[in-house]
């Protein structure tokens, strides 16, 4: 009896041990998974290589509005972007208006853009803005056509104080979504726009000195298909009718800014530019943010055998198979703070496996 004791516990001991080779051989295999979202394609520039002509290249609009001078200035490791206020302008409405911009490739569909602002003038009267979805078109504007750069844009009112969702069209910019906001030039700031089907959806992040998020102080959303703009001057021209806007289905990631004030120039600096493909929100974002990352992990450990608030996989509770969503979306923490407010990975799936096989194992000794 004895004897016959000691072979079932070793079996039983047997059988776990290879359970649990298993399940590591099965995290071992997925640990590529973690380095990039699969299908996403993102382009970043932190302007380190002190150019913008590679790694990305980014194409200059100097002649959207019909400015002339402007520089694009990335030798300083940012992008320090000026355009003085002109004359120079063959449509008359915009005779005095500095602007410059610039855009880069690829073109997306869903995309969410992020660049951070740094630098600000004290009481700044330019337009500063994140652009999605741009035609890239650098035609100078004309009476019969307007403005031939279109897109969407989310962008700081110096003047006015305030965040404004834009539709970039030939009358210029209309507004379909604003709130007051008044930016303090001593602080840097990180703009966000998503477009997602015909949804837009802004933030402004406050930075600290590291470069990490600290604080949301501005979002905004507008759905065009469920509220769609006024019909809206679109050729510029006052003399023909107003149209209705048909949504931009694609286009370019860029940046912008415009001297709010005739004969004023834009001035501004930006700093580490990203665009990322993105499309419905993966499983395993569950903070719905666009991202899977320390945060969604941090929203798995609350809920689970809680509630279904981290359910990846659709099955009614959070448990350790939604961990094993999370970890084959994992996209990287937003920031070095939220990196370091969360264990790697790989040692937090090993831990929750070890976790639920001893459980296991506790529960079919009893």
């Amino acid at each position: 009896m004895v004897l016959g004791t000691s072979r079932l516990q070793h079996g039983v001991r047997t059988r776990y041990f290879n359970v649990g080779r298993i399940l590591l051989s099965g995290v071992a295999a997925l640990l590529p998974l973690w380095h990039s979202p699969v299908g996403a394609v993102t382009v970043l520039d932190d302007f380190s290589d002190n150019n913008d002509t590679v790694n990305p290249a980014w194409f200059h609009l100097d002649g959207a509005v019909g400015s002339t001078g402007q520089t694009w200035d990335a030798s300083g490791g940012r992008y320090h972007l000026v355009g003085p206020g002109s004359l120079d302008n063959p449509h008359p409405d915009l005779i005095g208006y500095g602007f410059v911009g610039a855009y880069t490739g690829p073109q997306y569909t869903d995309v969410r853009v992020s660049v951070d602002v740094v630098e600000l003038e004290p009481f700044t009267q330019s337009f500063i803005a994140v652009a999605a979805r741009m035609n890239g078109d650098n035609s100078l504007p004309s009476e019969p056509t307007g403005i031939a750069l279109h897109g969407y844009s989310y962008q700081y009112e110096g003047g006015a104080g305030e965040m404004v969702l834009n539709i970039l069209h030939g009358g210029g910019f209309k507004d379909v979504g604003s709130q007051p906001v008044d930016l303090d030039f001593a602080k840097d700031y990180r703009f966000v726009l998503e477009v997602v089907g015909n949804v837009l959806h802004g933030q402004v992040f406050e930075l600290d000195d590291m470069g990490n998020q600290v604080a949301m102080i501005a979002e905004k959303f507008r759905d065009l298909d469920a509220n769609p703009p006024d019909p809206m001057d679109l050729d510029g021209n006052p003399a023909t009718p107003d149209e209705e806007f048909v949504p931009y289905a694609s286009g370019y990631s860029g940046l912008y800014s415009v001297g709010h004030v005739a004969f004023s120039e834009a001035n501004v600096t930006y700093d580490n530019f990203k665009s990322e493909s993105i499309g419905a929100a993966a499983p395993g974002d569950f903070d719905g943010d666009g991202d899977v990352d320390g945060t969604d992990l941090s929203s798995w450990r609350t809920s689970f055998g809680a509630d279904d608030q981290a359910d990846a996989d659709g099955d009614g509770d959070t448990d350790g198979a939604d961990l094993l969503v999370w970890q084959q979306d994992f996209t990287g923490a937003q920031s070095v703070g939220a990196a370091a407010a969360v264990p790697e990975p790989a040692t937090g799936l090993l831990l929750s496996l070890g976790a639920l096989a001893a459980l296991s194992v506790v529960r079919r000794g009893r």
